[in-house]
């Protein structure tokens, strides 16, 4: 009987060892605990032939951790529906044209944000007539929001006194002495929520990056039409915060 016990115990040692021990199996698709997580982005662009280049566009910034996905969708002619915007942590959106329906594209981002949702806000969405309408222009939705005629020609550059040490996750890695942005007529400039976070403002008391109060939607009043503009890799760690994925 002896013998017979000593092995039962030595079994429940055992199991007991090796239930709190050994290989608990790689991370998987949600990347190394402590590392950037891999995120899913969804480029949103009322361009006609140009969202997908603007998608590769954000791909070569290299913002994003391995294992993200990166997709696009025309919204000159079609308005996606929530559930499709719900397969992504963050939408990225600007306009080189006007939407067929700004307000009621508006609507379902705001929908989307609704439903947990996050997304960047890029010129000409604040622009006459390239803006966007709908809900999504309303208080404590876009920071930013169209406002008057087009015509901001100036060019600008970031006023680094405006820029709150220490430096905010979403301008890591941006050379911020070295941002500019060049004016163009069909820039309108915007008007500010009063209830949205002033995270940067160029020369010239202009605007230049805002948060809503939600901390759900980043508008950035630049355009990304040059590949090597500041603003790509901006609007990628935009997205990578908003999405909790730093």
């Amino acid at each position: 009987m002896k013998r017979i016990a000593l092995l039962i115990l030595a079994v429940l040692v055992a199991g007991s060892f090796f239930a709190c021990s050994g290989d608990d199996g790689a991370a998987g698709v949600n990347g190394t605990p402590g590392t950037p997580q891999p995120i899913k982005i969804v480029a949103l662009g009322s361009d006609s032939g140009g969202t997908q280049t603007f998608t590769y566009q954000l791909n070569a910034t290299g913002k994003f951790p391995p294992g993200s996905t990166i997709n696009y969708i025309d919204v000159l002619d079609s308005i996606p529906p929530v559930s499709e915007l719900k397969k992504y942590h963050c939408a990225i959106i600007y306009t080189n044209s006007a939407p067929v329906d700004p307000a009621g594209l508006g609507d379902r981002l705001a929908d989307y944000v609704d439903a947990g949702g996050k997304l960047v806000v890029l010129q000409a969405c604040l622009s006459n007539p390239y803006s966007l309408a709908g809900r999504i222009m309303t208080a404590n939705y876009s920071p930013l929001t169209p406002a008057g005629a087009a015509g901001d020609v100036t060019d600008k550059t970031l006023d680094l006194s405006t820029i709150a040490f220490p430096i905010h996750p979403i301008f890591v890695g941006i050379d911020l002495q070295a941002y500019s942005r060049p004016g163009n007529s069909n820039y309108s400039i915007p008007d500010v929520d009063p209830n949205a976070a002033v995270m940067a403002q160029f020369n010239g008391a202009l605007v230049a990056v805002a948060m809503n109060a939600g901390k759900s939607i980043i508008a950035i009043n630049d355009f990304p039409g040059l590949a090597g503009q500041s603003v790509l890799p901006l609007a990628a760690n935009c997205a990578m915060y908003l999405s909790g994925k730093f």
